[in-house]
């Protein structure tokens, strides 16, 4: 990491480091007497421009802890959540690119899930989700995994599959739908 990284390199990390256990806001090279902080790293990034997979990446990651955000942050959890709704498309799906030709599961599933451990408040948010859910309810493929869409043909794999599931599990109304209760 460095003060090139990207959000989504950034993202990843958090998740990492959290996930073993570390601090992200605290760590340490071996070594080196400073620390660095992955979570200010992240928040002094623009999102504006970024994909919506790299935007909700961002969220889930911030969404690890309770971190406190910088006073000069480029943005915040909540106008995170708003970007990652604004660009639902009319079909209630997310598209890698943000072009509605290609929404797919994985990346509704990224949104739906980002959305959820944000734990927003906003009326917006929630429908969001709720929709999003429905537009994985109507990607499920005939042998119950999802897929990626690239050129207008669906891929399915075991990645979309349990980002889908993962989205389905927010919450506790739609966990059934992960049983095969559709």
């Amino acid at each position: 990491m460095n003060k090139k990284s990207t959000p989504a390199n950034l993202a990843n990390a958090i998740i990492a480091v959290r996930a073993v256990g570390l601090n992200p806001q605290k760590l340490s090279k071996t070594g080196a007497k400073t620390t660095l902080n992955l979570v200010s790293a992240l928040y002094h990034r623009s999102m504006t421009k970024q994909t919506v997979n790299v935007q909700s990446q961002a969220l889930i990651a911030l969404s690890t802890g309770s971190y406190k955000r910088p006073s000069n942050a480029k943005f915040t959890k909540n106008g995170l959540s708003n970007l990652i709704v604004k660009n639902q498309l009319s079909n209630h799906g997310w598209a890698y690119n943000n072009q509605a030709a290609s929404a797919d599961s994985d990346t509704t599933a990224m949104a739906v899930t980002a959305l959820a451990r944000g734990k927003s408040t906003s009326s917006a948010v929630k429908s969001a989700i709720t929709k999003g859910q429905s537009f994985l309810k109507a990607a499920i493929r005939p042998n119950g995994a999802f897929g990626y869409t690239f050129k207008g043909k669906v891929y399915t794999n075991a990645n979309s599959t349990a980002e889908s599931i993962i989205a389905f599990s927010t919450k506790q109304s739609t966990v059934k739908l992960v049983n095969g209760y559709f």
